[in-house]
């Protein structure tokens, strides 16, 4: 039986690749580019090794142990700090680790980091705990899954995939929480799995849908021009059941359910390849917004507005990768437009979608109350359970109105529609707020379950009305976190 090896290192990349390249390779060129963009935080490694990964023996025993060539079984993992490493309390500065295997060319496996161990990280994004045990001491990790594919069995779209799983698996613990090698061959395939030339994303789906995710897709509608040349195919290619939707809704629909703590998996069919969504950059200043774009009529500005860039888990680069609203010059970015297929994993009493919600919030609300259209209104939509609803309601100052809200009614989840003045939606603060059944269809015109104004709390379905006093109140956050 081989004892576990810990060696600290002060931070020192050529000392790093010196130790865990000594008996085998397991950093390469590619390699030492993700280690590249480790942030000033990071000041101390410690290297253990061996250790038993369970994701990558699901590999190993399903492909590299059938191999003539002689691969490790093994890996290495390590550790970031951002503390001098203190032998009797290992949580102390603890930033995550990174697992590296002896797989060519790509040899970052199951790892979770903290995205304060990433350089130029911020913004708001999805985050679990995960646990790591060093010498029988546990320590915690908020980040989300992250992991190169091997090419062999996993692919950019399996990587995907498997992040959503072992996110929500750790969240949600309804939800399966397989290994990659077994994720691999739960896949439905008319060819072999091994060696996999990837998924399509209808595979994707089946494959999500299996694992009791209820799933959704989305296609972007690209004008006939372009498609009339188009010879979009590989990872992201998508089927007859994708909802066909304009270029804006398609972003906006992306951007609702990152605000919603959702993650989108991406197909981007041009570069055959598949990334996970997960947040999105810093909300830029509304009134900066406004006056960069002299809108001075009353009119609701969607918060995808404000956003510079969508924060992405991509196998190819380190995690919390940006994906920039505009196209790039950068080498290797991603643009919003890049995007052209989405499949997005639901709870089954998930029903109406952010293009339905939007549909009859419009129709319902925004094109009847003379409230909404006398001012410019920043209009931020998500989704969000019930409990985190009525947990909000301690946020509000009208005593009625919050005793009302504690004691509805509600679905499993909710669709909330909050409108703020620029100066309020700065400072956290609500004007109005739309909460809609998440489980009513497009065409439900009952689907509202209220509608808050300045003055009064209506009720569309039982008919229901009563003043209020106090209505700015806080904005319901907690579906991202603030890094």
């Amino acid at each position: 039986m081989q004892l576990i090896h810990l060696q600290k290192i002060a931070r020192n990349f050529d000392k790093l690749v010196e130790i865990v390249n000594k008996d085998a390779k397991f950093i390469s060129q590619t390699s030492e580019v993700v280690l590249s963009e480790l942030s000033d935080e990071v000041k101390f490694f410690l290297v253990e090794a061996p250790y038993v990964d369970k994701d990558y023996r699901s590999i190993f025993y399903s492909d590299f142990s059938k191999r003539h060539k002689l691969f490790e079984r093994d890996v290495i993992r390590v550790h970031l700090y951002s503390n001098n490493i203190n032998d009797d309390d290992y949580s102390d500065g603890y930033l995550g680790f990174l697992t590296l295997r002896n797989t060519p060319g790509y040899h970052f496996g199951r790892s979770y980091i903290n995205p304060k161990a990433i350089s130029g990280v911020e913004g708001f994004i999805m985050l679990s705990e995960f646990e790591s045990n060093i010498l029988d001491q546990t320590q915690k990790i908020k980040a989300f899954p992250w992991m190169q594919q091997d090419i062999n069995i996993s692919r950019c779209a399996h990587v995907a995939a498997w992040c959503i799983m072992r996110y929500f698996g750790q969240r949600k613990k309804p939800y399966a929480d397989l290994t990659i090698g077994e994720m691999a061959h739960v896949v439905r395939s008319e060819t072999r799995k091994v060696p996999s030339s990837g998924l399509t994303m209808h595979q994707i789906v089946q494959l999500l849908n299996e694992l009791g995710f209820s799933m959704e897709q989305f296609k972007r509608k690209i004008p006939k021009l372009v498609c009339e040349n188009d010879t979009r195919d590989g990872p992201a290619q998508g089927s007859t059941e994708s909802t066909k939707v304009d270029s804006n809704m398609f972003d906006i629909i992306i951007h609702l359910y990152l605000e919603s703590g959702i993650p989108v998996l991406c197909g981007l069919s041009k570069k055959l390849h598949a990334i996970t969504a997960i947040g999105h950059g810093k909300i830029k200043d509304a009134d900066e917004y406004i006056q960069e774009n002299e809108i001075s009529t009353p009119r609701v500005i969607d918060s995808l507005q404000l956003c510079s860039n969508w924060i992405c888990i991509d196998d190819n680069h380190a995690p919390y990768r940006k994906i920039h609203k505009k196209p790039c010059l950068e080498n290797g970015t991603y643009s919003f437009e890049d995007i052209d297929l989405i499949a997005v994993p639901l709870h089954d009493k998930m029903y109406l979608t952010p293009k339905d919600v939007l549909s009859l919030v419009a129709k319902l609300c925004e094109e009847k109350s003379d409230v909404l259209k006398t001012k410019i209104l920043i209009r931020r939509v998500f989704l969000t359970s019930s409990n985190k609803l009525k947990k909000s309601s301690l946020h509000i100052e009208d005593l009625r109105y919050k005793k009302y809200v504690k004691h509805l009614t509600l679905p499993k989840f909710v669709w909330v529609v909050e409108y703020s003045t620029p100066e309020n939606f700065k400072n956290g603060l609500v004007d109005y707020r739309i909460v809609v059944d998440s489980t009513a269809t497009a065409y439900d015109n009952d689907a509202i379950i209220y509608f808050q104004s300045e003055w009064m709390v209506e009720n569309p379905s039982t008919e229901r009305k009563f003043p209020i006093e106090k209505h700015i109140s806080q904005q319901i956050t907690g579906n991202l976190e603030h890094v």
